[in-house]
């Protein structure tokens, strides 16, 4: 989650913004934007602490929870505006739904694949777990998100890119870390990892900085975060001795 969070807000966003997508700053991109705010302090605190016990996990769904149904509550008020481009699939319920689940299921047998196969090279050259997961296995996860942002991009519905990114990184912590502390009764955080959530607040502060300040990424500032985010890649390498 730490290193998918990174990758999704340097990585992601940063080629987003290098290909040129534009994203207003709605009320809902601000809103998003504190969401992942209050997300990575979650996060934050348990790392600190070491462990995510099991009430933490059920706090953070009943949040996550309370913030999907106020989201709900402001589209359908219709205080969010939304633009779609013209698609060349039909607009039907009956279309729609089954094609979304059927790219959702392309989409997670692909990075199934990318993340097996990479984790497999990696140990074979006897990477640790941790540096896996902030890794090879971030970056897997993350190619949801690259792939949707990519084409959200390409086709000029930048706030769908930006989107995709905020929400993504809210439900990385509150959602997947949450239902993991409720499955295994409580998650041990390795001490280790307090190096890297100081990565994320300092790059999730940096795009939430931006939206509430309501300035665009631009293309240089796109090249600035990806190159940030391969040299994070870089020092990481540097730990695999």
């Amino acid at each position: 989650v730490l290193g998918s969070n990174v990758a999704n807000v340097m990585l992601v966003l940063g080629a987003a913004a290098l290909m040129g997508a534009k994203s207003q700053t709605s009320e809902a991109v601000k809103r998003d934007s504190l969401a992942v705010v209050a997300a990575t302090a979650f996060m934050a605190f348990f790392v600190i602490s070491g462990e995510i016990p099991l009430i933490g996990g059920v706090a953070m769904l009943v949040a996550l929870s309370v913030y999907y149904f106020y989201t709900y509550s402001k589209a359908i008020a219709g205080e969010d505006e939304y633009e779609f481009e013209e698609s060349w699939l039909s607009e039907k319920i009956s279309v729609a739904i089954p094609t979304c689940l059927i790219g959702g299921l392309m989409i997670w047998f692909g990075a199934e694949l990318l993340v097996s196969g990479s984790k497999g090279i990696a140990n074979t050259f006897g990477v640790s777990e941790a540096i896996i997961g902030l890794t090879v296995v971030a970056l897997g996860t993350s190619l949801p998100e690259l792939a949707v942002t990519l084409v959200a991009g390409l086709r000029g519905q930048g706030g769908v890119a930006v989107g995709n990114i905020l929400g993504s990184n809210v439900m990385n912590i509150m959602g997947i870390l949450g239902i993991a502390s409720i499955v295994g009764n409580g998650i041990i955080v390795d001490s280790v990892f307090i190096r890297d959530i100081f990565v994320v607040i300092m790059t999730s502060g940096f795009v939430v900085g931006v939206f509430l300040s309501g300035r665009d990424f631009s293309k240089t500032m796109g090249s600035l975060m990806i190159l940030t985010y391969l040299s994070y890649i870089t020092y990481l390498s540097g730990l695999l001795g």
